[in-house]
């Protein structure tokens, strides 16, 4: 959330890099932390630390955008666009440059406590536990989809119709029979969804879709943008920075959003599904799922 005068309005022409109002952000989030809040050696795990950092892709949208009016600033963006910003910072957890970090981190706390022992992560535990997180991918994929189906389905229904006592269910069905793909789905007679334990049919209206296109814009970014080259330089990581804050960042729902991506990724068509499958396998080869 965001104070609700993060931005002003001005009369063009001005200078928008210079004069703005500096936003505060809070960001809110659960973590599964030892009860001892004085614990030294307490630490997040993978999984939440990839929850972090798509949290920051939305806090930096809000720092960094520099636009002339409040209502299109920060994360007041097309629906289409609100999860890419922040599906792309997912992307730096699973990168080489987050374990040299982690790595750093250990070795400067350890340096400052000879004492402490956390269970810090290891290159050979990163490798493992990203291999594993995307090596079902392609079933995380096929349920998101299956639920952006349902969102929309069930928001194109008329008044009538969505006040019926069984709409919700004979939806379901239906899409369930339709695209299932699993045998288990078929014996079971079941297609791996249910409405009332889809948490965002409410407020996101239809347009759960952008989660997934935001993972294929973002990976897009990824590689279009050449930021999957990135080592852990410091000088290069500033270019990529400044990239991302001119082209992306400081334009929020001032600019279209795919002009955004095009621009950052120099390629006139920003929905190449064929990058996030490359993701996929990069961080968990083919080879490695010949036991499925």
């Amino acid at each position: 959330f965001t104070d609700s005068d993060q931005k002003q309005t001005y009369s063009p022409p001005v200078d928008f890099e210079q004069t703005f109002t500096i936003p505060r952000v809070g960001l809110a989030l659960d973590l599964e932390l030892p009860m001892s809040l004085e614990d030294e050696n307490q630490l997040i795990t993978l999984r939440e630390a990839e929850t972090i950092f798509h949290e920051f892709g939305h806090t930096f949208s809000i720092l960094l955008s520099r636009v002339p009016y409040h209502h299109v600033s920060g994360t007041r963006v097309a629906f289409d666009y609100s999860e890419v910003v922040s599906s792309f910072f997912e992307f730096f957890t699973y990168s080489s440059p987050f374990i040299q970090i982690m790595n750093q981190v250990k070795n400067l706390r350890q340096s400052q406590n000879p004492n402490s022992n956390p269970n810090y992560i290891t290159t050979e535990n990163f490798t493992t536990w990203r291999k594993n997180h995307f090596l079902l991918q392609g079933t995380n994929i096929y349920r998101q989809i299956m639920l952006a189906i349902l969102d929309v389905s069930l928001h194109q229904g008329n008044e009538s119709q969505r006040h019926s006592s069984n709409w919700t269910k004979t939806v379901t069905e239906e899409i369930c029979s339709k695209y299932r793909i699993f045998d288990v789905e078929k014996e079971s007679g079941q297609g791996g969804i249910k409405a009332e334990r889809f948490g965002h049919l409410g407020h996101y209206g239809g347009n759960y879709y952008s989660y997934l296109l935001g993972k294929v814009w973002a990976s897009n970014m990824w590689y279009e943008g050449r930021v999957s080259e990135w080592k852990g330089d410091v000088e290069a990581g500033r270019e990529i920075g400044e990239n991302l804050r001119r082209k992306v960042f400081r334009w929020a729902g001032g600019k279209k959003a795919v002009n955004c991506v095009r621009d950052f990724t120099r390629r006139e068509d920003p929905f190449n599904v064929g990058a996030l499958l490359k993701l996929i396998e990069e961080f968990a080869p083919i080879e490695d799922q010949s036991s499925w």
